[in-house]
Formats: structure tokens, C-alpha cells, sequence
């Protein structure tokens, strides 16, 4: 039923006709037969002149990268005399080293120290962790515990 139908219906070509006549002269309809360019040949120069200019912009990326390696290595196996001395003006004894070092750790070790809390602020603040964890879903119910807590820490500042 339907099969017949769609095999006797052949493709037929429609010609639209302009309402207004269209005419081209005839120099520019003899240049359009005669020229040899076409769209894929056009897009085919376009092609061709990109991979060029990114063949040369690889090429000259190449040879920077070569000249500053040879530079490099040119330096760490022969070292001027400039660097040499630079390098000597600014190096430290072990002595002050080693007391920059210390100091650095008396510093450290002080945060520590200023940074710990007493019993019964961190008793607080365990409170105050516990319920939350218990009520997860429902923080508000942790409300005395912070207060709590919050009255801790500030006698402990207090004391320092």
C-alpha cells in the first residue's frame, strides 16, 4: 500500500523563476568560466599557507630553544668570574646558620606553646565537637556547649 506509492515517485527538479529579470554581463560571465580558482581550491592555499607560517614559528621556537641550551651549557662548564664572585659575597658561615636556625625553632616552639589550650578549655571544646557529631542534622542544639566553650577561651586569653 504505502510501498507502491513511494516507488513511483521519481525526483523531480524545481525550477524557480525571479519575478524580476536577472541579467550578468558578459565579461564577468567569461572571467567566471575561465578562472581556476574554486572554493576547495581556495581553502586549499588557505591550508597550505597556515601549516607554512607554523612550520617557520616551530622552526624559530627550535633553534631559541637550542641557542639558550647551548648558552646554558656553555655556563655551568665554563663559569665566569662574575658568578664566582657573587656567589661568595653572599654565602653564610655555618655559625650564622646554625643561629638562624635555632631562632626560627624558638619561634616555632613559642607558637606551640601559645597555641595550646588549658583542661578545661579543651574539655569545652571536646563538648562542643561531641555534639555536633552527635546532632549533625541539627546544630542549634549545641548552643549552651558553645557558650561554654566561648566563656573558656576567654578566661584562658585572660590569663596569658
Amino acid at each position: 500500500m504505502g510501498q507502491a506509492s513511494s516507488t513511483e515517485k521519481q525526483p523531480s527538479t524545481k525550477v524557480f523563476l525571479p519575478s524580476t529579470p536577472t541579467q550578468f554581463s558578459a565579461g564577468l560571465i567569461s572571467k567566471m568560466d575561465t578562472s581556476i580558482e574554486s572554493d576547495y581550491t581556495r581553502s586549499q592555499y588557505t591550508e597550505k599557507y597556515i601549516q607554512d607560517r607554523v612550520a617557520q614559528e616551530l622552526e624559530k621556537i627550535e633553534q631559541d630553544a637550542a641557542s639558550a641550551l647551548k648558552k646554558a651549557f656553555d655556563e655551568s662548564t665554563n663559569p665566569s668570574a662574575d658568578n664566582t664572585s657573587s656567589s661568595s659575597s653572599n654565602s653564610i658561615s655555618s655559625a650564622d646558620l646554625r643561629a638562624q636556625v635555632k631562632q626560627l625553632s624558638d619561634k616555632l616552639e613559642a607558637t606551640r606553646t601559645r597555641h595550646t589550650l588549658d583542661n578545661d578549655t579543651s574539655a569545652a571544646r571536646s563538648a562542643v565537637a561531641k555534639c555536633l557529631t552527635d546532632n549533625a542534622t541539627k546544630p542549634l542544639k549545641c548552643y549552651d556547649e558553645y557558650l561554654a566553650f566561648k566563656q573558656k577561651v576567654a578566661e584562658y586569653e585572660q590569663k596569658l
